[in-house]
């Protein structure tokens, strides 16, 4: 887990110096284009990542304790993040870019900072689904897995961290029932069961009607704090 923290971490921090020059739509297209290059990369480079096939037999270490514990400390070092000098900085330029270095923030830099944290964190990510499934395989963190990232963000709403973690809550409840009815509920002597592939379908209903109801994500930008709803600073 250190080593995946520390290797995503580092990688985090020399493309990062490179993207996040850019903002807006062109940093968003440069951060794909280098996921769909970091896909092909381990997909050939089969030597040493093992290409397509399946790394099996790793031991399984997650559990709800381990998975619980290492969730609360993803969302503590974010929300140090977020409070520290940093943070507001990081929030400065997202709101007026222009401003922000009017008023002497380094853009790049901050940006930067979250960019090669973020990483860090993913790579412990990466490391608790190993450890959670005991197999993995390249395909586990393409398209199918940022899709339902950017979808937990958006439903959640982006702005805030409060939204963020509401998100993945909403959107991990939504997939699990529509998995387990796919998977069949036993009624009477019979089997009840939806058509598979429904946990796609309703990710896009749950983001449409969000879209349309909550264009700014369920917390519309603000914080959850001990039970009461606080504005964004």
């Amino acid at each position: 887990m250190l080593g995946a923290a520390a290797l995503a971490g580092i990688v985090a921090i020399v493309v990062g110096a490179i993207l996040m020059r850019l903002s807006g739509t062109a940093a968003s297209i440069a951060t794909f284009a280098f996921l769909a290059g970091q896909y092909a990369f381990y997909m050939n480079w089969s030597g040493v990542t093992g290409g397509t096939a399946l790394l099996a037999n790793l031991p399984v270490f997650v559990g709800p304790s381990v998975g619980t514990g290492l969730a609360a400390l993803a969302i503590l070092i974010a929300w140090l993040h977020q409070e520290s000098r940093y943070g507001f900085m990081l929030r400065a330029a997202r709101d007026d870019q222009t401003a922000a270095k009017g008023s002497g923030v380094n853009v790049w830099f901050v940006r930067t900072v979250a960019f090669s944290l973020s990483g860090l964190i993913v790579g412990i990510g990466g490391a608790m689904h190993a450890g959670f499934l005991g197999i993995v395989t390249v395909d586990a963190f393409y398209l199918p897995l940022t899709f339902l990232t950017l979808a937990m963000l958006i439903v959640g709403g982006s702005g805030s961290l409060s939204g963020a973690v509401i998100g993945v809550m909403a959107l991990t409840a939504v997939t699990e029932i529509l998995r387990r009815l796919e998977a069949g509920i036993p009624v009477g002597g019979t089997i009840l069961s939806l058509p598979a592939g429904l946990q796609e379908v309703g990710l896009g209903l749950v983001m449409i009607l969000v879209m349309m109801f909550r264009p700014a994500g369920i917390m519309g930008g603000r914080e959850l704090i001990f039970g009461s709803i606080w504005p964004r600073r």
